[in-house]
């Protein structure tokens, strides 16, 4: 495996997914340095660690250019991948909002603040605002019609 070019990939899935490196560390059971040399190419993780990143983005190893890189002309393959991406992400918002909806009933603060004291990043933040706005819109509906 090809270090720098496995780090290259590793920040860029990192940064489209709006994690930061302590997420992703401390999800894969490391220290942050130890991410970053991963995404600089110093080190290699560990094939228990690619599993845990490739599940952490909801990915096949080999998309992580671990092993062969999977057929893309396959369009079975790339519609299951993306729905499979689209359930990992509401369930990642899901969870989210569940944190920051906790932390402001009990503090007092408003969502943006508590999504800032809990360091959702920005990318985060933004998803998880429209993700809100459209379960209020399901929930209005359901009021309306019930």
């Amino acid at each position: 495996m090809d270090s720098k070019a496995f780090g290259n990939r590793l920040r860029e899935l990192r940064k489209n997914s709006g994690a930061t490196q302590k997420m992703v560390a401390d999800y894969i059971g490391v220290d942050v340095t130890t991410l970053a040399h991963y995404e600089s190419g110093r080190r290699s993780p560990n094939p228990e660690k690619i599993s845990k990143l490739a599940e952490y983005f909801n990915l096949k190893d080999e998309i992580l250019g671990v092993g062969v890189t999977p057929d893309e002309s396959s369009d079975a393959d790339n519609d299951k991948n993306s729905t499979s991406t689209e359930k990992q992400l509401t369930r990642e918002l899901k969870l989210t909002l569940d944190h920051v909806e906790a932390l402001s009933r009990n503090t007092g603060m408003t969502t943006e603040m508590a999504m800032r004291a809990l360091e959702v990043p920005a990318a985060h933040r933004r998803r998880l605002k429209a993700y809100m706005e459209i379960l209020a819109e399901k929930m209005s509906g359901k009021n309306e019609s019930g």
